[in-house]
């Protein structure tokens, strides 16, 4: 449920859409220079059961959390890891048949293939035809 990340970040790296360089923690890439970039120890955690639990113990009575894909909801509640005695679960509210279109674009209004690779997602015509 826990992932460890640990990364070196410059001011040049400090931009948003730059993808940060993973290192070793205790190798010696300038470690002990005073201009070397700081090193971050990151934890993430990927398990929402371990923020409820933290809620329940505080006392939250009442929680409200809606989605569009929380379905099928037993293994959606199950997940949560705390106990959820009144449950709403609620058909569609659109016709499929007619409120629901399918398809693929590949090309937006200007004629810019859209492409949402790492290589091609900071591309100006991609970035201006998504709008």
């Amino acid at each position: 449920n826990y992932q460890m990340l640990i990364y070196e970040e410059g001011q040049e790296d400090a931009k948003r859409g730059t993808k940060r360089k993973n290192v070793t923690f205790f190798g010696d890439s300038g470690a002990n220079k005073k201009d070397s970039p700081a090193r971050t120890l990151a934890l993430w955690c990927f398990s929402c059961s371990v923020a409820l639990r933290q809620l329940e113990k505080l006392g939250v009575h009442s929680l409200i959390i809606t989605s569009g894909t929380l379905s099928p909801i037993e293994g959606t509640a199950e997940a949560f890891g705390v106990p959820f005695p009144v449950i709403l679960e609620n058909k569609h509210v659109i016709d499929v048949k007619k409120q629901l279109w399918g398809g693929v674009l590949t090309t937006g209004p200007e004629g810019a293939v859209l492409d949402a690779s790492f290589a091609q997602r900071n591309e100006p015509a991609y970035i201006k035809s998504l709008g």
